[in-house]
């Protein structure tokens, strides 16, 4: 087994499995979500054995912490994200390249505009 294969074990530990992350989406506890949330995007990157961008990873993760604060805190519906981690990581592990590029562009696309959606509220407008 390379370390890679360790590394997604502990990735595909992160996507909640009638764990805690789980629970927290289904109770709507933003906060622990958030947790579980970076959890996972910190293993993808570990998962990946480059070890600079795993730095990178660590030197923006208390930046999304507060970005997920925001936008986790704003869904009224946390499971349909647990979901989408749990279709990525089997896309991942399945090797084909084209629909995970394709779900991480979706992820991408939802959380943008969760975002916008969520910092808007705090902007007055023009």
């Amino acid at each position: 087994m390379s370390s890679t294969d360790g590394h997604w074990r502990r990735t595909a530990m992160s996507v909640p499995k009638g764990s805690s992350s789980r629970a927290a989406a289904e109770a709507h506890q933003p906060t622990a979500f958030a947790t579980a949330d970076l959890d996972f995007h910190s293993a993808f990157y570990a998962a990946s054995g480059n070890r600079r961008l795993d730095a990178i990873w660590l030197q923006y993760r208390p930046t999304f912490a507060g970005m997920l604060a925001v936008t986790n805190a704003e869904n009224q519906d946390l499971a349909p994200t647990f979901d989408d981690y749990a279709a990525l990581l089997r896309s991942v592990r399945s090797g084909d390249l084209r629909h995970t590029l394709e779900l991480i562009e979706e992820h991408l696309d939802g959380s943008h505009r969760r975002m916008l959606t969520a910092y808007s509220r705090f902007v007055a407008p023009p």
